[in-house]
């Protein structure tokens, strides 16, 4: 069930300090970020935020931070954000991203490499790109001959590489002989007693 709420008749901090006070059992939702940030930019406006003493903004925020959910620091961000630009819209920036330079076709040889050789270690691994190269004239490794062998291991944590990795790792047989219950050969020397000693 949603319910629409209309706070426009609240035009007093001492109804806003009320209704904190007597909402404590009621949790608020904003449909979208747009929404939520239109509604944060009319109380401030309403309310003139940046004109209260200290005490009046701190009920005030309560009141915010109730209705949106925000944590203090974000909204301290936004109401920031409103003072400096006049409005608190979403940001269309693209975000920084790195350029990729490894694509999928390198996570699928990654990972078709190890099948072939055991998932050996980053360096012996990167030998082998390099010589698939250079020796081999494989032009699929062009990319990988440059990797770092730290950055093979961050290749194997991606999804494609380990939806393609077939390696698995046999339990090694012990070749430590342990427990041998055997009399004592001294070879004619004195001194010698036979010890069972339990590993």
């Amino acid at each position: 069930m949603m319910i629409t709420m209309d706070d426009s008749q609240m035009k007093r901090l001492e109804q806003i300090r009320i209704f904190v006070k007597s909402a404590t059992m009621i949790a608020c939702s904003v449909v979208s970020q747009a929404g939520r940030y239109e509604w944060i930019e009319k109380i401030v406006n309403r309310f003139k935020y940046f004109d209260l003493a200290k005490k009046d903004r701190g009920a005030l925020r309560a009141y915010i931070d109730h209705m949106t959910g925000l944590s203090p620091a974000q909204l301290t961000r936004l109401l920031a954000r409103l003072l400096t630009e006049g409005s608190i819209t979403l940001s269309r920036r693209p975000r920084s991203r790195f350029k990729m330079k490894y694509t999928v076709f390198d996570k699928e040889l990654l990972a078709e490499t190890d099948n072939a050789h055991g998932r050996l270690s980053g360096p012996a691994t990167k030998r082998i790109f390099d010589r698939a190269f250079h020796v081999y004239a494989d032009k699929r490794f062009e990319r990988l001959k440059n990797i770092s062998p730290a950055h093979i291991y961050n290749l194997r944590l991606s999804r494609t590489y380990q939806m393609r990795a077939r390696t698995f790792a046999k339990t090694q047989s012990v070749t430590v002989s342990i427990g041998i219950r055997r009399k004592p050969d001294p070879k004619g020397r004195p001194g010698y007693i036979r010890v069972d000693t339990v590993h």
